[in-house]
């Protein structure tokens, strides 16, 4: 009976963690591909120096982000993203609104992504 109560307390904790990361990496890429929106309009209306300022502040929330999505994500998406966000930086300094926007564009799927992908659906499951 011990052991039960055991395995059904180890089981709760494991759903509500569960819950718990979805939820926060849903939240944390909604807000990443909000604020790169907001990048895009930015150089779109030629404010490079307002995107600028606005890269660097989303460059911080990554960092912060990275340090809990690296225990739940595959490395090689985290290195992806960090990798994207250097050229969306250095095109964005460059003032480079074409490649800059390639790179927005790429960004913004691979949080897109990465959020679909650790949703509970069948085909996460299998």
């Amino acid at each position: 009976m011990r052991n039960a109560i055991i395995l059904v307390i180890a089981l709760g904790i494991l759903i509500i963690a569960s819950i718990w990361q979805i939820r926060y990496i849903e939240e944390s890429s909604i807000y990443a591909v909000s604020d790169t929106q907001y990048i895009v309009n930015l150089i779109n209306n030629d404010d490079f120096d307002g995107s600028k300022k606005h890269l660097t502040e989303l460059k911080e929330t990554w960092k912060d982000m990275c340090k809990i999505w690296n225990i739940f994500i595959i490395h090689d998406e985290i290195d992806e993203i960090e990798e994207i966000m250097v050229n969306f930086d250095m095109y964005t300094k460059l003032e480079n609104k074409e490649e800059a926007l390639v790179y927005a564009e790429r960004l913004k799927r691979s949080f897109e992504h990465i959020a679909l992908k650790q949703k509970v659906r069948i085909e996460n499951v299998f």
